[in-house]
């Protein structure tokens, strides 16, 4: 990718609810770039679409929402024509979504430590090794004290703990 060329890349995006006579448009038409470096906040009002735009660019559209047009490119892919093997390598290590409400970001019988030594493995962040000690590691650099205090899970942590560590 080029320092002219957008990192992300979303033109005509339209997203429909429902089967193809009672299809109804959640997002219509939407586009927009963003260039390395920049920052885009959607704004709007609540069923607005902006979740729906968003786990439509990471491919987390769940039926029966289907995307009906557009494209998604990502540092010069088609995130929409990706198999899913590579759409996985690409998503959470690439391109995410932080989640509005930290507290369903989160496995609640899950502990917390685990969770961020899971998506460093799945991700080829870290070993197995390092990851076990890498949420205690995390902790200490950002004074999480939830986490130093490890079985921690999410229905015991802070919502602001919570947000840390989504």
């Amino acid at each position: 990718m080029s320092a002219g060329n957008p990192l992300l890349d979303v033109q005509h995006l339209t997203v429909t609810f429902g089967g193809s006579s009672s299809a109804t448009p959640a997002v219509d038409d939407v586009s927009f770039q963003i260039m390395p470096g920049e920052t885009l906040g959607l704004v709007g009002e609540s069923g607005s679409g902006k979740s729906v735009t968003a786990f439509s660019i990471l491919r987390l559209l769940q039926p029966p929402g289907q995307i009906t047009a557009g494209s998604v490119m990502f540092d010069g892919r088609d995130l929409l024509t990706l198999p899913e093997r590579e759409m996985r390598e690409v998503r959470g290590a690439r391109i995410a979504l932080i989640f509005q409400e930290p507290m369903t970001a989160l496995n609640p019988v899950m502990r917390v430590g685990d969770q961020i030594a899971e998506a460093l493995t799945v991700h080829g962040r870290a070993t197995h090794a390092q990851a076990r000690t890498a949420p205690r590691n995390y902790s200490t650099r950002c004074a999480f004290q939830t986490l130093r205090a490890a079985p921690a899970t999410t229905h015991i942590s802070s919502q602001g703990a919570c947000a840390s560590a989504s």
